[in-house]
Parts: C-alpha cells; structure tokens; sequence
C-alpha cells in the first residue's frame, strides 16, 4: 500500500535546484525495479512471409534491473545476469545487444529488441509491469 502525506509550505527563493535533472539519471530511476513480465510479441519477416506472435509470460518471469548494472532475467526458470547501460531516453544495451524504450513510466515498461541477418527480420516487442 502506498500513501502519499502532503503538507502545506511556502517555495523558498534560495530553494536549490532538483538533482538528478540529466535524462539517463531520470531513465535510471523509473527503469531500476523488479518489472514483471506479462507478455512478448515476435515478428520474422523474410522476403517472402511474415510471422507474428503473441506469448504470455510464464508465472515468475521478470527482468530486474540492478543499481549495479546487472539485470537479472528470468525466463522460464531459467536465470540469465547481464550487464546494462541506459545509452539515452529510449535506448539501452543489454550485453551489448540494443533495446529500444517504447514506454516507461511508474507502473509499466515496453521495449522492442530487433535483429537482421541476411533476409530475415526479427522483432521482439516485450511488455512488463511493477
């Protein structure tokens, strides 16, 4: 449960300025939580077909993203820890690979993932919650 108490005050004129203003530092702090995994969508195209799916997550799948730079993934069970780094506001690196922010707020965090060799295309579109 969460409470919010607010308090009557005046604004100071010496009052300093907010901290944190750099955009990875705002980044950070709405991405460093425990997001649940609810679902991923995939797409391959080729030059000839295109395949979309939907997969709900499994119970317990999640990404934690760590103060330290790690992100714990767990999918299926089964416990991957990679190294992260928040490159702007909507791009990060996972172990080197790039993940596009669609959306990042309080409660809710989306991003895509793509990839192309050769003919194919590959697009992951993951959807995760607080």
């Amino acid at each position: 449960m969460f409470f919010v108490v607010f308090a009557d005050c005046k604004k100071s004129k010496e009052e300093a300025p907010v901290q944190n203003s750099n955009p990875i530092s705002i980044i950070l702090a709405k991405l460093q939580f425990k997001w649940d995994l609810v679902y991923f969508t995939t797409m391959d195209s080729t030059l000839s077909s295109i395949s979309k799916d939907t997969i709900l997550a499994d119970n317990g799948d999640y990404f934690d993203f760590k103060t330290d730079m790690k992100c714990h993934i767990n999918l299926s069970s089964i416990l991957d820890i990679n190294s992260y780094v928040v490159v702007n506001d909507s791009l990060l690196k996972l172990n080197g690979d790039s993940l596009f922010i669609i959306s990042l707020n309080q409660s809710s965090l989306v991003f895509k993932q793509r990839a192309f060799l050769d003919t194919l295309y590959m697009q992951n579109v993951f959807y995760l919650s607080k």
